[in-house]
């Protein structure tokens, strides 16, 4: 659901409203961001994470290995 493609229980659990209105909507770029990072640390992204690693917790989000090592890339770039 939303622009993060979230589950529903993963809404329920790991979702985070951001702009403080009581509620998470995931069609709202700042919840939709800020439950993508709560989902990530709950899954072992911290500061400091190494790569392969990060490539794990991203697998949590994604199962595909060619969408990891993109996001890795992007990392890598910024």
């Amino acid at each position: 659901m939303g622009f993060a493609q979230f589950m529903p229980t993963n809404i329920l659990s790991l979702g985070v409203g951001a702009i403080n209105n009581g509620r998470v909507n995931l069609f709202e770029h700042e919840d939709a961001i800020f439950s993508i990072a709560n989902y990530l640390r709950h899954h072992g992204w911290h500061s400091g994470i190494g790569r392969e690693q990060a490539k794990g917790v991203l697998l949590y989000y994604n199962r595909s290995t060619y969408y990891a090592n993109v996001l890795l890339r992007i990392y890598d770039r910024l």
